[in-house]
């Protein structure tokens, strides 16, 4: 549940989502970096 709000949060301000989290792993607008 707290990765989709903050999913929705960088989307509602058309923001690019910065995670090393491989759940969001080929979402638009989300740059996956692997630590």
């Amino acid at each position: 549940m707290a990765d989709a709000i903050i999913y929705a949060t960088a989307h509602a301000h058309q923001a690019t989502l910065v995670t090393n989290d491989a759940d969001f792993k080929g979402l638009p607008k989300v740059s996956y970096i692997s630590a």
